[in-house]
């Protein structure tokens, strides 16, 4: 899914990308905000769809983006308050350092 792609057909992009959010498995306790998995593996992305991440900003614990065509990330993603686990193996990211990246 190219960025021009997702300009053209956003309620497309959207329904897509919902679908592959799932309730996470580890089991939520009461009071908590529920944690999700969002598996967007092996969808040609060249971008983090970050306008549709940013509203599950602080509900994603697992994010998957392996198996895409990404060449950055967002440091947004980066200060995700829940994420603890992020797959972004193959993909065409040259390097990512501590130096580049501060957990928030």
């Amino acid at each position: 899914i190219t960025q021009s792609i997702a300009n053209r057909f956003p309620n497309t992009v959207k329904e897509l990308l919902e679908r592959r959010v799932k309730p996470s498995t580890r089991t939520n306790k009461p009071g908590m905000v529920p944690s999700l998995t969002a598996r967007w593996r092996e969808l040609g992305l060249s971008e983090v769809p970050w306008s549709f991440l940013s509203g599950l900003f602080d509900k994603i614990t697992k994010l998957e983006l392996h198996s895409n065509r990404l060449s950055s990330l967002p440091e947004e993603i980066f200060h995700m308050p829940c994420l603890r686990t992020l797959d972004i193996s193959q993909n065409l990211l040259s390097e990512i350092t501590h130096e580049d990246v501060e957990w928030k």
